[in-house]
Order: C-alpha cells, then structure tokens, then sequence
C-alpha cells in the first residue's frame, strides 16, 4: 500500500483485512513507486503479490536441456579456467539474533556472456509460519554496462538446480542394478528429487522417511506414483541402492552401519560447517566426490569434522582425469548452491530475460503493527530469549564435547606415533643383527673358502710330482723295449742304413730324456721358489703381526707411565713429549723397513714372472723340437715296410708325449695364474688391513 494516498481513508480496510487472515502487509513511501514496480505507468495505491512467483519460471525448466548444460559448466569450472568460468566461494552473513544466514553468490560465464547474483536467506522457523525456511531470488546483470536485467524467485530456480545436481552424480557413480531409492526428508527438495529420479531413472521401490508423519503424507499426496512411507530412517535405509538426504539437520541422520556396500548416496543438506547429515563412519567408508573442493572444505560439515579425504570433483569424472568407482560406496556431497549453474539455467531457460515484477520486500518501507501485538511480542522475544540462552548452552557443552574428542583423538594419534616409532627402532636393531650375522657368516665363508684353496693347491702339487715320477717310470719301460726293437731291426734288416736309423732314433731319445729332465728339474725348482715365496710372505705376515702386538704394547706401557705420572703428581711432560717423539721416530722407522721389504717383495715377483716366461718359452721350444723328431722319425719309419710295427710304437710314444708336455705346460700355466690371482687377493687385503 502506498503511504501517500489521498485521503488515506480508502485503503485502511485493507490491514483489518490481513489481519484478520493473517497475510503480511507493508507501505511503501511512493504510490509512482508502486505503479513502476507494478509495471504500469500510472499511480498504483495498493496490489497484492502473490506467494509462488516463481511458478513463473517452473514449466520453462527441462531436464533434458538442463542437465548437459550443467556437466558442461562442472567440466569447465573443474579444470580451473577462470577465462571460462569466474566463481568465488560464496561469502555468508550469519544472523544468530533469529538463527538465520544469508549467502551471496556471484558467478559469470564467459562464452555466455552472462552474469548473476544468488541471495539465499535461510532461517530455523518456529511455529505455524507462512514463510518457507529458505528464499532465494536471483539478479540478472546486463555483463557489457551492469545494470539489472531481471529479478526473479530462485526457489525453484534452486530445487531444480539442486536435483539435476545429485541426478549428474547417480548418472556416473550409481550402480546398474540400482532398484531401491530411498529419500530421507520430505520438503520441496525431496520433491524435485522424486520428479527427476523417477523420469531418468527405473525403480521398483520408493521409499521415504520423514520426522513428522504429516509431512511425509503431504509429501505422498503431492507425487504421482507407488511410495513407501518408512517411520524409521534405518528400515528406510538399509538394502536400499540409492539414498538421497534433503535435510536441514544439523546432527547425523544417516549413519554408515546402515548403508549397503556398494550404494550411493546424495547427500544435498548440511551446507554449514557446524551442520551434519553423515556420521563418520560413512564419511570414512566411502568413496567422496564433491562440486566443489574449496567450497567443501570451507562450508560442508560432513567433510571437516569427520576429517574424509576428497577424491575427485564431479567435474573432474566429466572431464576423464578422475574414475567413477561404481563398485564402492561412495557418496556425492552437494553444497545445494552453485551460482555458474544458475548462469547456464538463465541463459537456457530465458533467453531473453524481461522485467519480473518486484516483490515488495525490496521496497519495505515500515510495518505496521497489528493493535494487542505488543505484548505478544514480548511474551515471543522472552521464549526466543530463553530458546537462545537453551541453545548457547547447547553450543558449550558441544564445543567441550568436541575438544575433548579432538584431546582424545590427539593423545591416541601421539599413543600411536610412539608405538610406530619403538616398532621402527627394534625392526632397525633387529636388522642391524642380522647384517652383523651375516657378515660375520660371510668372514666364515671366506675362511673356509682360503683353505680350501689352499688344501687344493697343495694336492694338485702332489698330483703333478706324482704324474711326473709316473711319467718317468713309463719312459724307463719303454725303453728296452725300444732297445730289444731296434734289436730285431738291426737283425732283419741288413746294412749300414738301418743301423743309422738306429743311432739316429736312440740320439733322439736320449736328446728327449734329456729335455724332459731339463724341464722337471726347471719345474721344480719354480715349485721350490714358489714355496720359499709363500714362506717368506707367512713370515713378513708374521714380522708385521709382531710389530703391531710390540707398538701396541708400547702404547699400552705409555698409558700406563702417563696414568702412574699423573697419579703421583709429577708434571714431567717434557720427558714424555720425547719418549713419545722417540716412540714415533721408532714406528716411522719401522714402517719405511716394512716398505722396502714389500718393495724387495715386488721385484722378486717381478723377477719369478719373468723366469716363469723363460720356462714357458723353453717348454714351448722343447715341444717343438720334439714334434720335429717324431716328424722325421715318422718319415725315416715309412721307408722299410718291415719297421711299420716299430713306428707305430714311436708315434703312439710321440703323441703321448706331446700330450703330457702339452698338459703339464697348461697345469704350469694355470697355476701360475691362480698364484697371481691369490698374490694380488692377499696385497688388497693387506692395504685394506693397513
């Protein structure tokens, strides 16, 4: 009504009027004021306004075309592109003198070109009010100059945002053999998520579950189709394969004992971080996806005081980067207000926004009150006084109860840490034993392994003496019967040519006796030097063992001088500085003798190398002679067919005695390599001692 009218009389009916039928009513200062926001030219006094202005907007709203908008906005705003989609965390003004909030949420798309504004109020109502618990209008912007384009009621706006939302979600991360929707809350969002799930989506059973029965029957008698109306959330919820929650409870009403393994769940209330609709064994359980990261770890209640980890966006599943885990149970946290979605919802459903009229709440001027009002207000702001006293005292004892647990949780988490870290401290002493054992199994291993070396060195010696001796017992028997041979040749053959052959065959194996002798008598006498080698390398091992036990006694007696001086009281220290620079002047010179032994030791080796060429050389040059003689006593045998018996022999002889010349010259060579092998072993094992 407008306060200026003339005469005022004609319009003081009408707050009898509301009065008497309980209907809000406010003057504004101008009736031209009115007339604009009325739409008209002319003077307006009075108008009503209707309560579902946003009924307006409600059948221009499709799911088929708002849902791909929708996942095409959560794809851009989850890749992060703030040259596609501009969208801060919504800012809230809490309103605790009537337990109460307002958020405001600005977003803008860039290709759309469009800009908004969000303004949610929501208030905890008491009593028979004719108000809803949230209101929500939305301010259209002209993005180029920045003025409004349109005002509209964002309730449904809201509702439908919201269920489009949880329905994106079971899309991706619902089961496919999903036959049970359960809907925990029976408002005007349980409402919007029937009317979508039901149109996408097959169910054999609906089932619902509300705190007050009316509620619930209002709730059935307001939707088309079979549903199950349940008194008790836990028989409502278990074996169910979806469950949504439109609650605006702040205590858990959904616990994860009830849940099936495998279901989804939508959860849309709880938008404050004081505020629960999970329990944490559910928030723990499950798999957590969210629209928003930041926003959910800013204003979702669930997700900060159960401490669950997020495992991916919605958006992030749109774009590829994150997996849908059907197979688990996982749970879609909305936060119920995602303005870059209404920016997609007014580009789509109005395309060419137009002026709707204002509601009059944003021209309140004052409010009249009713006459007898007064004390019943009182009598109201005393029961809000003490509901408000009641629920601080509420917030204390939650505030204890939550630091006690926080205290407890700590002092578990710390019980925890030190067990970790004494588990850690015995599993490392427990490994430093085992490398100790196994260091000490490996010095056994290399001990043995030493003397079986050296046993097997010392046989293979005896072996070789005892093949050569053999060697020369053979050479002994075959000797005569070479003699009684040539014997018979010089008996069946006549003339001085077979007795030239004989000569010549005896010269030869008296020149082959000969270099075999040669050799075994070069053989041993390397063997003798080798022998005298390792002798005098036990004995320096000896000296130097000596010398340490006497430089660690020397030490030993000087402590105990030092210990019997300092006990005494004298103060000699001079004559201790020089029985310590004597005592140094006495190891360096120690230590240059045992350097020119080992120097003396290098070149005696150098020299048995050398020696051990020489007789390599001479043994290569003796099998060749010998080859040689074979060779020419193989060509004077084939002269005379009557000595083919006697050649025969020869070459068996000859080839046996290449063999054995071929081997002990590999044995020689092989032992020579092992001794070197084991010479350089002991030289680093030595400089590592020192």
């Amino acid at each position: 009504m407008a306060a200026d009218a003339e005469p005022l009389e004609i319009i003081l009916h009408l707050p009898l009027l509301c009065e008497d039928k309980n209907v809000p009513y406010v003057f504004v200062r101008s009736k031209q004021a009115l007339g604009r926001a009325c739409g008209v030219s002319r003077p307006v006094i009075a108008t009503s306004v209707t309560v579902k202005e946003g009924s307006q907007l409600k059948p221009q709203i499709h799911y088929d075309e708002l849902i791909p908008r929708l996942e095409d906005v959560l794809g851009k705003f989850s890749r992060g592109d703030s040259s596609e989609v501009v969208q801060p965390v919504r800012s809230v003004i809490p309103i605790h003198n009537h337990s109460g909030f307002l958020g405001l949420m600005p977003a803008y798309i860039a290709d759309e070109d469009t800009l908004c504004t969000k303004m949610v109020a929501f208030y905890k109502r008491q009593g028979k009010l004719n108000l809803p618990s949230t209101q929500a209008t939305v301010l259209l912007f002209n993005p180029e100059y920045g003025n409004v384009t349109a005002v509209m009621d964002g309730s449904d706006i809201t509702h439908k945002r919201t269920a489009a939302m949880s329905a994106i979600s079971a899309k991706l991360l619902m089961s496919a053999q999903s036959d049970v929707l359960c809907i925990l809350g029976c408002g005007h969002q349980a409402v919007s998520h029937y009317e979508i799930f039901t149109q996408l989506f097959s169910f054999k059973e609906v089932r619902v579950c509300s705190r007050r029965l009316e509620t619930a029957e209002r709730f059935v008698s307001g939707v088309q189709g079979p549903v199950k109306v349940f008194s008790s959330a836990e028989e409502a919820v278990r074996g169910a394969d979806l469950i949504i929650t439109v609650t605006n409870s702040s205590e858990p009403v959904l616990f994860g004992d009830w849940v099936k393994p495998g279901a989804h769940v939508a959860a849309v209330g709880a938008c404050r971080p004081d505020w629960r609709e999970l329990d944490d064994v559910l928030m723990r359980n499950a798999v957590i996806y969210v629209d928003s990261r930041e926003g959910a770890a800013i204003e979702s209640g669930d997700i900060i005081q159960s401490g669950a980890e997020v495992f991916a966006e919605i958006g992030e599943v749109l774009n590829g980067t994150r997996t849908a885990l059907r197979n688990k149970t996982t749970v879609f946290k909305s936060l119920g207000e995602r303005p870059e979605s209404v920016v997609v919802l007014l580009s789509c459903c109005v395309p060419q926004p137009q002026i709707h009229r204002l509601s009059i709440y944003h021209h309140i001027c004052r409010i009249v009150i009713k006459p007898g009002e007064k004390e019943r207000q009182t009598q109201s702001e005393r029961a809000r006084e003490r509901r408000k006293k009641s629920e601080r005292a509420r917030e204390r004892r939650k505030k204890s109860e939550r630091a006690i647990a926080e205290r407890a949780k700590r002092e578990s988490c710390e019980r925890k840490e030190s067990e970790r870290r004494r588990s850690r401290a015995t599993q490392k002493e427990r490994l430093a034993e085992k490398e100790r054992e196994r260091a000490s199994e490996r010095e056994r291993e290399e001990d043995k392994g030493i003397q079986k070396d050296e046993r097997a060195s010392t046989s293979e010696r005896h072996r070789e003496r005892a093949s050569g001796e053999r060697h020369r017992r053979s050479v002994q028997r075959e000797t005569p019967e070479r003699e009684r041979a040539s014997e018979r040749h010089r008996r069946g053959a006549s003339g001085e040519r077979h007795r030239e052959r004989a000569r010549a065959r005896r010269a030869s194996d008296e020149r082959h006796r000969e270099e075999s002798e040669r050799a075994r008598y070069q053989r041993e006498a390397s063997e003798q030097r080798e022998d005298d080698r390792e002798r005098e390398s036990e004995r320096e091992t000896q000296r130097e063992r000596a010398s340490e036990r006497e430089t660690q006694s020397e030490s030993e007696r000087a402590r105990d001088t030092a210990r019997q001086e300092r006990a005494s009281g004298t103060k000699n220290v001079t004559s201790h500085r020089e029985r310590a620079s004597e005592r140094e002047g006495t190891q360096r010179e120690s230590d240059c003798e045992r350097h020119r032994e080992r120097a003396s030791d290098t070149e005696s080796e150098r020299a048995d190398q050398r020696a051990r060429e020489r007789h390599r050389e001479r043994a290569s040059d003796t099998s060749e002679r010998a080859r040689r003689a074979s060779e020419r006593h193989r060509e004077r045998a084939s002269e005379s067919d009557t000595e083919t018996e006697s050649d025969e022999r020869t070459q068996r002889a000859s080839e046996r005695h290449r063999e054995r010349a071929s081997e002990r010259h590999e044995r020689e060579t092989q032992r020579a390599s092992e001794r070197e092998t084991q010479r350089a072993s002991e030289e680093r094992t030595e400089s590592a001692a020192r």
